[in-house]
C-alpha cells in the first residue's frame, strides 16, 4: 500500500495499544497472551498520573523496566500475528525517540518494515516516526520546519492514488487533537491513582506504562508539530485534482418498489440497536440476560436519557482518538460539571469520575454490531434485519468448558436462522489466540462447522481480522474466518482506493477484500461514526450478497457466493499482497447473476 496509507497502519497500532488499555481497565482478569510475563506489576514507583508530568529524565527507571517488558512480549508474540508485533515496535519506537536515541529508533524501523508481507507498506511503515528520528538525528529537534513537512508530504503523497491520499491525510489530521497532559493526569488523579496495584479497576503496570509513553509522545513530539502538520496537509489537498472514489463507481442502491424481501442477521456478542432498521417481529435472538428491548446494552448515566448517555460514548471514543465532533463537546462539558457538581468533595467527585468512565469504557464495544449493521443495510429497502446477541462471554475458554451449554446455544442459533429464513448471518467478530487448549479449540470448530452445516441456506460472511496476519493453513487460528465452510465467505479490507489495509489479515483462506477503511455508518443514539475493520468490510459483502438475493430469490447458496467471487475484480500476486487477492465488484456481481440459471458459473 501506499506511504499514507501505512500511517493508517500506525494508527491501527496505536488503536490496538489503547485498545488493550481500555480492557485492561474493565477486566484485568481477561489479559490474553502476555498476562503471565514476570514482574507484570512491578513497574511503577509513583503514582501513574506523576509520570504525565515529570521531567522525562525522571522516568529512565520506568522506561528502563518498561523496555525490557516490551522485549520479552515481542519474544512472546505469535509471530504470524503482524498487529501484536506492529504494536510492540510502534511502542518501543516512540520509546526510543522519547529518550533521545534516533538510530535506535530508525533501526526497529526498518525491521518492521522488512517483517511486512504487504508489498507496497514498507516505504512507508512508521514514516512520521521516521520524520521525527531525522530529525532528531540531525539535531534540529523541535526546530524542524515546515518546509521540511510541505517537501516530505510532496515526496511521500505524488503518486498517491485518489481519494486514498485525501481520506488518510484526513484521518491523520484529526488524530492529531490530543487532549492537553494537564487534563489527562487530571483524570488520572482522580482514577487510577486511586486504587492500589492489584485492585481490579486499575491497569497493570506494563499496561499503564504503555499508556504513559504514548500519551508523553503524543505531547513531547506531536503535538508541537500538529499545526504545521495540518497546515501542509490543507495546503497538499488544496493542490490537488478531485479524484473518484474507488468505491462509488462499483456501487448503488436498490429503488424501492420490485424486489424480494430478503432477511440478515447480524452475529455480534454486544447486540444491535435494531430500533434504527427495518426488521421483523421477532428481531433478536438473545442468548444473554443483559440486553434491552433494542436488542443490546445501554449506558446509564444519572440525569441523561439513552440518546444523550451515548452522545458521551462516542465522545469518549473521539477524545481518545484525537477528533474533534459534538460528541466530543458533550462529553468535555459533561466532565466540567463534576467539579462544580461535588464541590469540596473530592472523594465523591473522583468516585462519580470512575464511575462514568467504567460505564462508558464498557459502552464502547457495543456501538459495533449497530455501525456493522448500518453497512449491512445501506440502500436496500427489501432487506429485514434480525440479530444474534450471544454476550461476550459466549466463546471465552470457561463456557467452551460448558460443553452442554455450548452445544445447547449452538443449537439455538441454528434453529432461530433456519425458523426466520434468515439467508444471511454476518460475523464481524473473531477470535485469535484466546487461550484455548487444543482439545477446547477442536471443540468449538466441530460445533461452528455443525453450524454453518446445520444452515445449508444460508450464507456465512466473516470478517477475516485485523491482525495483519497471513491466513495461510499454517499460521492463522482466526475464527471464524479460516474455518472453510462451503457456505462461508471470508472478507479482508481496503481502503477508499480499493488497496489492501495495513490491519487486514490476508492469504489464501480469505475469498474477497471490500472497503473497510473510515467507513460512516450508524451507531446507537441516533448518531454516525467513521469506523475502519475487517469488521466494516464483511457487511459490505453481507450487503451486495441481500441485494442479489432481493432481485434474484432463487439463488442457491453455493451460486450467491460464487457470484460475489467472479463478479470481484483479480489483483495479480506481487502488485499489493505475495498472494492473489479479489476486490468485491457488486455491479459485475449483478451483471453476472442476469445470466438464465443454468448459464451461472457452478462452484
Amino acid at each position: 500500500m501506499t506511504e499514507m496509507r501505512s500511517k493508517l497502519h500506525r494508527l491501527a497500532w496505536r488503536r490496538l495499544a489503547v485498545a488493550l488499555a481500555l480492557a485492561a481497565f474493565a477486566a484485568i482478569a481477561q489479559k490474553t497472551w502476555a498476562a503471565n510475563l514476570a514482574s507484570a506489576n512491578a513497574g511503577l514507583s509513583m503514582p501513574p498520573s506523576h509520570y504525565l508530568s515529570a521531567p522525562l529524565a525522571d522516568l529512565a527507571p520506568m522506561l528502563d523496566w518498561t523496555e525490557r517488558q516490551l522485549k520479552l512480549m515481542q519474544a512472546a508474540a505469535n509471530p504470524h500475528n503482524g498487529a501484536q508485533l506492529g504494536a510492540i515496535t510502534a511502542l518501543r519506537t516512540r520509546l526510543a525517540l522519547l529518550r533521545g536515541r534516533p538510530n535506535e529508533a530508525l533501526r526497529l524501523i526498518e525491521q518492521a518494515r522488512a517483517g511486512s508481507a504487504k508489498l507496497e507498506l514498507r516505504p512507508g511503515l512508521l514514516w512520521v516516526e521516521q520524520l521525527l528520528a531525522a530529525a532528531q538525528q540531525s539535531g534540529e529537534g523541535k526546530a524542524w520546519s515546515e518546509a521540511q513537512w510541505d517537501a516530505e508530504l510532496q515526496q511521500r503523497l505524488k503518486s498517491q492514488p485518489w481519494p486514498a491520499a485525501k481520506a488518510s491525510l484526513d484521518a491523520i489530521a484529526s488524530s492529531w487533537q490530543f487532549s492537553p497532559i494537564d487534563k489527562l493526569a487530571l483524570g488520572w488523579t482522580h482514577s487510577y491513582d486511586t486504587f492500589k496495584p492489584g485492585n481490579p479497576k486499575r491497569p497493570d503496570d506494563r499496561t499503564l506504562a504503555e499508556m504513559i509513553i504514548n500519551a508523553r509522545f503524543n505531547a513531547e513530539m506531536l503535538q508541537p508539530r500538529a499545526a504545521a502538520f495540518e497546515r501542509g496537509i490543507a495546503r497538499f489537498l488544496a493542490a490537488q485534482p478531485a479524484g473518484e472514489d474507488f468505491w462509488a463507481a462499483r456501487t448503488k442502491s436498490l429503488p424501492e418498489g420490485p424486489g424480494h424481501p430478503v432477511r440478515m442477521a447480524i452475529w455480534e456478542p454486544d447486540g444491535v440497536e435494531l430500533s434504527a432498521f427495518k426488521h421483523p417481529s421477532q428481531a433478536c435472538l438473545m442468548l444473554t440476560e443483559h440486553a434491552n428491548e433494542f436488542c443490546i446494552v445501554d449506558p446509564v448515566v444519572p440525569g441523561l436519557s439513552r440518546q444523550e448517555a451515548w452522545l458521551l460514548v462516542k465522545g469518549l471514543e473521539d477524545e481518545r482518538m484525537g477528533r474533534k465532533s459534538a460528541a466530543r463537546e458533550a462529553y468535555d462539558a459533561h466532565l466540567m460539571q463534576l467539579p462544580e457538581r461535588y464541590q469540596n468533595k473530592p472523594d465523591a467527585e473522583a468516585q462519580a469520575y470512575m464511575r462514568l468512565q467504567i460505564q462508558l469504557y464498557r459502552a464502547g464495544p457495543r456501538m459495533h454490531g449497530t455501525h456493522v449493521a448500518g453497512i449491512a443495510m445501506a440502500g436496500n429497502p427489501h432487506a429485514e434485519l434480525l440479530a444474534i446477541h450471544s454476550g461476550s462471554e459466549f466463546f471465552k475458554p470457561a463456557f467452551v468448558e460448558k460443553r452442554g451449554a455450548m452445544q445447547k446455544h449452538f443449537g439455538q442459533i441454528a434453529a432461530f436462522i433456519r425458523d426466520n429464513k434468515i439467508r444471511i448471518v454476518n460475523m464481524s467478530w473473531g477470535l485469535p489466540g484466546i487461550g484455548m487448549q487444543a482439545e477446547q479449540e477442536r471443540a468449538l470448530r466441530k460445533q461452528m462447522l455443525a453450524l454453518m452445516a446445520a444452515c445449508p441456506e444460508t450464507l456465512f460472511v466473516a470478517g477475516a481480522g485485523n491482525e495483519n496476519s497471513d491466513m495461510g493453513p499454517a499460521a492463522s487460528r482466526f475464527w471464524p474466518a479460516s474455518l472453510g465452510a462451503a457456505n462461508l465467505l471470508a472478507v479482508g479490507a481496503l481502503d477508499h482506493a480499493g488497496h489492501v489495509t495495513g490491519f487486514s489479515n490476508y492469504g489464501e483462506a480469505v475469498h474477497l477484500y471490500a472497503l473497510g477503511d473510515a467507513t460512516l455508518s450508524a451507531i446507537p443514539g441516533e448518531q454516525t461514526m467513521a469506523m475502519s475493520g475487517t469488521s466494516m468490510a464483511a457487511p459490505e459483502v453481507s450487503n451486495v450478497a441481500a441485494k442479489l438475493l432481493s432481485q434474484w430469490p432463487a439463488l442457491t447458496v453455493a451460486q450467491l457466493k460464487q457470484l460475489l467471487i467472479d463478479g470481484a475484480d483479480p489483483v495479480a500476486p506481487g502488485t499489493q499482497l505475495p498472494m492473489a487477492m479479489r476486490r468485491l465488484n457488486p455491479l459485475h456481481s449483478a451483471q453476472l447473476a442476469r445470466k438464465p440459471p443454468g448459464e451461472l458459473a457452478k462452484p
